[in-house]
């Protein structure tokens, strides 16, 4: 196995470096088909490094439309209540830095947003960033955009993501499973415990208005 560690061996594998037709789809604000398409948005994911580098990922969903741009510069994510990890939060706090990818159902595109984040605290901000039963967001992330672009389909398309018929069935994930391999509970608590998560989510999303 060959650790590629040069930019001149990428190069030579990728035909060259960048064409200026890739960098010219490179926005440094956010351009109105990406303001369009973040209207539209009902999910994301969040990318924070902390100081040390460590790149955490964690996804971000809502009714679509529930970033607000306020201008071609900025945007405001909201935060909700949720695992009360708050890593992302503890990363925008050491480092600043953050990434985005925004996907919109049935749209293989996807749309990437890069620059600095800040935590703010705004009664008024966060009213306009309220859930669908007008519960305002506990606090809100601004992003101050440097870069943006649209991803090629490729991925989504490759992936069949947007195609039920490739789907399997629904490989339900146990957290009980994740806890007993760690050793911390029976198996038979396991049980118990992924039961009360699932109750736990149906409440809350029947809470938010999701579903009936």
């Amino acid at each position: 196995m060959k650790t590629i560690k040069t930019v001149e061996e990428l190069s030579e594998i990728f035909g060259g470096a960048p064409s200026t037709a890739a960098a010219g789809k490179i926005f440094s604000h956010l351009s109105s088909q990406a303001e369009e398409f973040i209207a539209r948005t009902p999910f994301l994911l969040l990318s924070t490094r902390n100081e040390d580098g460590q790149v955490t990922i964690s996804p971000k969903g809502d009714a679509a439309g529930f970033v607000y741009v306020a201008d071609k510069n900025t945007l405001y994510i909201p935060e909700r209540s949720g695992n009360r990890l708050i890593v992302s939060l503890l990363n925008i706090l050491a480092t600043e830095s953050i990434g985005l990818i925004f996907l919109v159902p049935n749209t293989s595109e996807t749309l990437r947003v890069s620059g600095q984040a800040e935590i703010v605290m705004d009664d008024e901000l966060n009213q306009k960033l309220a859930d669908r039963r007008d519960s305002p967001a506990i606090l809100a992330v601004k992003v101050n955009v440097e870069e943006s672009y649209f991803h090629c389909a490729k991925a989504l398309l490759r992936s069949g993501l947007w195609k039920p018929d490739s789907w399997e069935d629904q490989n339900k994930v146990s957290f009980g499973r994740e806890l007993v391999e760690k050793r911390l509970i029976t198996e038979e608590i396991g049980a118990i415990v992924d039961k009360d998560i699932d109750d736990h989510y149906v409440q809350s999303i029947k809470e938010e208005g999701m579903i009936d």
